[in-house]
């Protein structure tokens, strides 16, 4: 999901063991067929029913992909756009999120402060099919199939890298460095052989013990297979947010090289949603999809159209790795200008809270000029 900082999914997670008590969450305020989901922002007006489906059709593309049944019991999203110490399902420390799972009293909790958290998925997915493992598999996997992003390590540095890791705890301290290890078994043996391997590795193996495990299932040398592993390029694999064919509503070019339009997005409508209201956070948020035509620098600027409504952020980013650095923002309806490249790219405007679950605003993208 190439999306702003603020929309993407935390890339840490924590198993809650021996938990006592209620996690306390607050009222449940919808649900969905995998999902039932709680938060302490104001949730009088929410729309949640499309982004719930979209996850929902996630958990079952992870199933998929990961060769297991999709997830029997519940699992419980709790949005916390404000974390607390002092509230009950509050994470750990310095975490960003995490699954919670407690199998005796069947507890399936994702707490996140971000609403799309497809990394914490994975872990239910997994966990619940598979038990818990090892937490450099695991986190490699949710890292894998949960986000999109490629790591930015040297290939040559990634052998040496990979068993200092392990060598100094089975708990990642690097999650890039996992997820190539995990995208490269999958690249290489796929799924089967990487649950084959989970269900072998204890899991508090530090580096020999993995080494060990690793070449009884695979007749391969850990030390070589890395070196293999070093020469190939990984990125991990979720869909980019609003990028699928026809999954989001596209706007069209007015002209040759300009997009002038109104936007008028209301609960329904693919891709429009919001969890609550809290301060200093978009009510809603609206996804759509352009294709830009031609390479070149590009001013774009986003302003609200209804009365008394505050300026929006918008972004343009584009839909693949190739595209990465292919990105444009309009914060509080000023113009940003920089270069995009030619392809397909998601527009993703923040909408304030308002008294119904829609959001409007006035759109221009422009061609400026070819890149430098």
């Amino acid at each position: 999901m190439n999306t702003p900082v603020w929309l993407r999914p935390c890339a840490v997670s924590f198993l809650l063991a021996g938990c006592n008590g209620d996690l306390n969450l607050p009222p449940a305020v919808a649900s969905s067929e995998y999902f039932v989901y709680h938060t302490d922002a104001d949730s009088s007006i929410i729309c949640m029913d499309d982004f719930l489906m979209r996850q929902d059709r996630f958990i079952e593309q992870t199933a998929v992909l990961l060769g297991v049944e999709v997830p029997s019991k519940t699992i419980d999203f709790m949005w916390d756009p404000v974390p607390k110490r002092s509230d009950p399902w509050a994470c750990p420390p310095n975490r960003d999120g995490c699954y919670q799972h407690r199998a005796e009293d069947e507890l399936e909790v994702v707490v996140s402060p971000r609403l799309a958290n497809h990394h914490e998925l994975v872990h239910a997915v997994e966990i619940q099919a598979l038990g818990s493992g090892h937490q450099t598999l695991e986190e490699g996997l949710a890292e894998y199939l949960g986000t999109s992003y490629s790591p930015s390590f040297a290939p040559d540095k990634f052998p040496g890298a990979f068993k200092a890791m392990l060598a100094k705890s089975p708990n990642p301290s690097d999650y890039g460095l996992a997820m190539h290890f995990v995208g490269s078994i999958f690249a290489r043996h796929g799924a089967e052989k990487y649950r084959e391997l989970r269900a072998r590795m204890p899991k508090t193996a530090g580096l020999q013990e993995f080494a060990e495990v690793f070449e009884a299932e695979y007749g391969q040398r850990l030390d070589d297979a890395l070196i293999e592993m070093s020469n190939q390029k990984v990125y991990s694999i979720d869909m980019f947010f609003g990028c699928g064919e026809g999954e989001a509503n596209e706007l069209i070019w007015t002209s040759k090289g300009l997009i002038d339009t109104m936007i008028e997005s209301s609960c329904g409508d693919p891709w429009f949603y919001g969890g609550g209201f809290t301060d200093g956070q978009a009510g809603f948020y609206g996804l759509y999809a352009v294709d830009v035509l031609e390479a070149g620098y590009y001013d774009l600027t986003v302003t609200g159209i209804a009365d008394g409504l505050v300026p929006l952020r918008a972004f343009v980013t584009g839909c693949s790795f190739a595209l990465l650095e292919s990105a444009v923002a309009s914060l509080d309806g000023q113009t940003g200008r920089r270069i995009l490249q030619a392809g397909r790219h998601t527009v993703v405007i923040a909408f304030p809270e308002r008294s119904e679950a829609k959001g409007d605003a006035a759109f221009r993208l422009e061609y400026i000029s070819p890149p430098s």
